[in-house]
């Protein structure tokens, strides 16, 4: 009987361990989701309060640095890093670089100061599709970065909207598949 009881003391204090281990998991998962909610939270606020007045910008080179400038304090509010701004190949520019938990992002800002001929976004077409594809290529290959590495295409839109910069960020827009 001595052995019986020693064991089944045993299964009960290694079940009570693993009932532990398990509410510690699932508590730590809920902190990490309430931190990861007001780490996005801050990362809206602060998209927000880099808003600026449009009569402050000059030229439309102003306004496409400024998007640019709004982009990245976008992205680098929500944690990503970046990698490179304005590269420049013989296939063109890539806006910025960026890294979101291990996928490369390419952004591509576009700015308007009006919406009066449609979104910024509309100025991308097949033919800048496949020149940001061709370039992100030859990024990756001569960062040493490789190929293989996750990697996505967003689009990075600033417009004015009653004397504001409106902005808008499409994540994944397109796949350099889709480029031909």
């Amino acid at each position: 009987m001595g052995s019986s009881d020693a064991a089944k003391r045993k299964a009960e204090e290694d079940a009570a361990k693993a009932a532990a281990a398990q509410a510690k998991a699932e508590a730590d998962a809920k902190a990490l989701a309430e931190a990861e909610r007001k780490r996005l939270e801050e990362g809206i606020n602060r998209a927000k309060e880099v808003s600026v007045f449009v009569d402050d910008i000059d030229t439309m080179f102003e306004l496409g640095r400024e998007g640019e400038d709004i982009a990245l304090a976008f992205f680098l509010a929500r944690g990503f890093a970046l990698v490179c701004r304005n590269w420049h190949c013989r296939y063109g520019e890539l806006d910025l670089v960026l890294e979101d938990r291990g996928t490369i992002a390419f952004a591509e800002v576009k700015a308007r100061g009006t919406r009066a001929f449609g979104s910024p976004a509309d100025g991308i077409d097949a033919s800048k599709l496949r020149k940001l594809s061709r370039a992100a290529l030859a990024f990756l290959a001569a960062s040493g970065l490789g190929e293989s590495r996750p990697c996505r295409f967003d689009v990075f839109s600033v417009s004015a909207r009653r004397e504001r910069l409106h902005v808008e960020w499409t994540k994944g827009a397109f796949d350099a598949a889709d480029t031909g």
